[in-house]
C-alpha cells in the first residue's frame, strides 16, 4: 500500500494487508480493555441498574453517531424519544434516532455471534437508515462518491463502485484470519470500511454500529454498557484527524489505532466507574439507609430477605436494620411483602426513579 497516491483508496480486491506493526503500547492497551470488559461483566449489579446502563449507552451512542453526521437533535431530545417513542414520526432525524436506538437494544438483548458478512452489512444499513435516506438504502453504491472535509473540500477518493464487493470480501477474510488482538483488529477493520465507503451515504453510521457488533461478537459483552461513539463526538476533531492520518501515501494505521484504543479504554473506564459506585443512588439519604440502598443496587437482585441483607452489611445490628428497612418502605424506596422471617423486599417506585435518573447523564466534555 505504500505506493498509493495521497487521498486515493488503494485497490485491495486481491487481498487486504494493513500497513501496521503491533507495538507494545497497543498490545498493553488492548489487554487493558479486555481486563476492563472482564471486570464489568464480573460485577453483581441490580437488574434495574444494568438496564439503565444499557439505555444510557444506547442513548449516548445514538446521539453521538447521528450528530457526527449532522442530525440536529440534542441529547435531551434523543432521551425523550427513547423514553416515549412516538407511533407516527414524519421527520427523518427522529426516525434515524429510533432506528439506532432499536439497533443498540437488539445488540444488547441478543449479542451477535459468528462472522460478519456482506449480507449483514446491507441489512444493517437498511435497519439504520430506512426512512432516513431518499435512495440507496440497503444496497452498495452504484456511483462514485468522495469524502470532503468540514470546508467542503474533497480530501479522499474511496473505492469506486466496481471494486466495492471485492474489497469488502477481502476485508472480511483478513478480519477472520488476523491474529491481532481483537480491539486492534476492529480498529483496522472499521477504518478500512470507512475508506472503502461502500454505501452512497451512511457509511460512518453503519461503520460505528458494526464496531459495536464486532466487539460484542468477539466476547466483549461489556460493550452493551459502553458509550464509545460519545468519545468520538467529544473528541470530534481528533477523531477525524486520526481517520485521515492513514489516508496518505504511507497508509499507516498506527495513529488511528492509537486513537481508537484510547477512546475505547476511556469509554470502558466510564462504564466501569458507573458500575463500581459513581452511579449509585444519590440524594439526601445517608447512613444505614444509604448503605442498604447501595447493597440493593449492587447485590439485591429483584427480591431479597433480611437475612441476606444482614450478611451483606454485617456491621449493623438486626434491630437497626429492621428500623431502616421500615423507613425505606415508608418512603417508597422499597416494597415489602409477607411477614416475619418470610418477609421479602424489592425495589420500590422511588428506588426505580433514582435508577432511571442515572440512565442518561451528560456526556463528558473533553474538547477537540
Amino acid at each position: 500500500m505504500a505506493d498509493s497516491l495521497r487521498g486515493t483508496k488503494p485497490d485491495t480486491t486481491k487481498g487486504f494487508a494493513p500497513c501496521y506493526q503491533l507495538s507494545l503500547g497497543h498490545r498493553d492497551a488492548a489487554e487493558a480493555i479486555q481486563r476492563l470488559d472482564g471486570a464489568l461483566g464480573a460485577q453483581t449489579v441490580h437488574p434495574d441498574f444494568l438496564l439503565a446502563l444499557r439505555e444510557r449507552a444506547a442513548s449516548l451512542n445514538t446521539h453521538a453517531t447521528t450528530s457526527l453526521e449532522g442530525n440536529p437533535l440534542s441529547q435531551a431530545e434523543v432521551e425523550a424519544l427513547a423514553a416515549r417513542p412516538q407511533k407516527r414520526l414524519q421527520a427523518p432525524e427522529q426516525l434515524e434516532v429510533l432506528n439506532h436506538l432499536r439497533y443498540h437494544a437488539s445488540l444488547a438483548k441478543v449479542p451477535p455471534t459468528g462472522p460478519l458478512g456482506a449480507g449483514e452489512m446491507l441489512a444493517t444499513h437498511a435497519e439504520l437508515l430506512r426512512g432516513v435516506l431518499p435512495a440507496g438504502v440497503g444496497a452498495f453504491k452504484t456511483s462514485t462518491n468522495v469524502i470532503a472535509d468540514e470546508m467542503g473540500r474533497e480530501v479522499f477518493y474511496p473505492t469506486p463502485p466496481p471494486r466495492v464487493e471485492g474489497e469488502i470480501e477481502a476485508l472480511l477474510r483478513w478480519y477472520d484470519a488476523s491474529p491481532l488482538p481483537t480491539p486492534i483488529r476492529v480498529a483496522i477493520w472499521v477504518h478500512e470500511f470507512f475508506s472503502i465507503h461502500p454505501f452512497r451515504d451512511g457509511n460512518g453510521r453503519v461503520g460505528r454500529a458494526l464496531t459495536h457488533r464486532l466487539l460484542l461478537a468477539a466476547g466483549f459483552r461489556g460493550m452493551a454498557y459502553v458509550a464509545l461513539d460519545a468519545e468520538f463526538l467529544a473528541n470530534r476533531r481528533a477523531y477525524m484527524d486520526a481517520i485521515r492520518s492513514v489516508q496518505t501515501d504511507r497508509w499507516d494505521h498506527g495513529e488511528w489505532v492509537t486513537f481508537f484504543l484510547s477512546a475505547l479504554q476511556r469509554a470502558y473506564t466510564d462504564a466501569d466507574a458507573a458500575v463500581r459506585g459513581q452511579g449509585r443512588i444519590v440524594g439526601a439519604i445517608q447512613g444505614l439507609p444509604r448503605e442498604i440502598l447501595d447493597w440493593v443496587l449492587l447485590h439485591g437482585g429483584s427480591e431479597f430477605g433480611r437475612a441476606a441483607l444482614l450478611a451483606g452489611i454485617p456491621d449493623y445490628h438486626d434491630v437497626s436494620v429492621s428500623h431502616a428497612l421500615t423507613g425505606l418502605v415508608a418512603s417508597g424506596h422499597l416494597v415489602a411483602t409477607g411477614a416475619g422471617r418470610a418477609r421479602k423486599y424489592r425495589p420500590g417506585p422511588r428506588f426505580r426513579e433514582a435508577i432511571a435518573g442515572l440512565g442518561h447523564p451528560e456526556p463528558p466534555s473533553r474538547g477537540d
